[in-house]
């Protein structure tokens, strides 16, 4: 049985595909299988790439969401406060009240597509997101993950612009967990979204191999994904260039 969003945000998901309309490339990539879940990885861009990828990665994706926003209040208010806002030059009464209005939307938007959460900065409860990531695999959700490093290099505008950066190396042990927790192998899809052009390109499926020595695997995935990510990046900025 397909698995769906539920009715208001399936409804708000074709509002914003009206409003944003994206070209997809190479999305004949995609094979969707019920008993054997895709896992998206996206390049991030702030707010864009989320959206983005919510709206147009195919089958039902539930995204890997921050922990500070979608977890507790307090934390998303504060977390919202010190990022979304900080350009923001209001009293810090006013800050604080809108960043908290913020904070309630982004709790129910992220609890309503079933976000899980990523324990980022709390290191004892990281096994917790790749525990509840299986679990929803196995459920026959996709993932959507944004494994930038936006802080590797303050200076690079790659984070905003969409070209892909330094690449977490942690995501792959998901594919270690879910495997042993299942037999079998977890597919990744590389995707970029790129805003000049108002495109979605997917790259080609990199399939985990058990065999392989689990740093060598690990650095395998990362490296294959950034250079797709890149290679559909270049793709891209040729074509608007022109």
């Amino acid at each position: 049985m397909e698995r769906k969003h539920n009715r208001l945000i399936r409804c708000l998901m074709r509002v914003l595909r009206f409003v944003l309309p994206h070209k997809l490339k190479d999305v004949d990539h995609v094979h969707l299988a019920e008993d054997d879940p895709i896992v998206y990885l996206c390049n991030h861009g702030e707010f864009y790439g989320p959206i983005t990828g919510m709206l147009y990665c195919p089958g039902f994706v539930r995204p890997w969401s921050i922990s500070e926003l979608c977890c507790n209040l307090e934390e998303a208010t504060a977390y919202i406060k010190r990022y979304t806002l900080k350009k923001v030059h209001w009293k810090d009464k006013y800050k604080q009240r809108v960043a908290r209005v913020l904070a309630r939307g982004m709790l129910w938007l992220l609890h309503s597509v079933q976000a899980v959460p990523v324990f980022r900065h709390k290191p004892r409860e990281l096994m917790t997101t790749f525990r509840k990531s299986v679990e929803a695999m196995q459920q026959g959700a996709n993932l959507l993950i944004f494994p930038e490093d936006p802080d590797t290099d303050p200076n690079s505008p790659g984070y905003k612009s969409g070209r892909p950066p330094t690449l977490f190396r942690g995501f792959p042990m998901l594919a270690q967990v879910y495997y042993n927790r299942t037999g079998k192998r977890c597919r990744f899809m590389p995707v970029l979204c790129y805003k000049q052009g108002q495109t979605v390109s997917f790259g080609t499926e990199i399939v985990y191999d058990p065999d392989n020595d689990p740093i060598a695997e690990r650095d395998r995935i990362v490296d294959e994904t950034y250079r797709q990510m890149q290679s559909l990046y270049d793709r891209e900025e040729a074509i608007t260039s022109v």
